[in-house]
């Protein structure tokens, strides 16, 4: 799973959304069957390298389920972590939060880009 994560991302930077779709769609895969029905931080980071290369293809309905699906899974996360892992999923969550405002401005939804930015803001504080 790992590689095929480290893949998607090179893939990623190359702009070769298409590849990196099906080799973080194949980590995905693997981290599911890993961790079964339990959120874990690498699923979370898989579904947002997924958000990330379906932007890339334009394909801004399937980003969205993605970044939704990531900040979801977070939510749940958020209720069984503690400590270290704590500033971790906070980290994640404001990434999330930017990755969904981002796609929000993309889609012409200036209230929700607004929303999103207000509860990014809520979160520094």
């Amino acid at each position: 799973a790992s590689i095929h994560f480290q893949l998607g991302n090179l893939e990623i930077t190359r702009k070769n959304y298409h590849k990196a779709r099906l080799a973080l769609l194949e980590a995905l895969r693997i981290w599911t069957a890993i961790y079964a029905d339990n959120d874990h931080f690498d699923i979370c980071i898989t579904l947002q390298g997924l958000g990330k290369a379906a932007r890339g293809e334009d394909d801004l309905q399937s980003a969205w389920q993605y970044f939704e699906a990531e900040r979801q899974a977070l939510q749940r996360l958020s209720a069984t972590t503690h400590g270290a892992a704590d500033r971790r999923l906070g980290a994640e969550v404001t990434t999330n939060l930017h990755w969904l405002r981002t796609l929000a401005k993309d889609r012409g939804d200036r209230p929700t880009a607004l929303a999103l930015g207000k509860q990014i803001e809520e979160l520094k504080a």
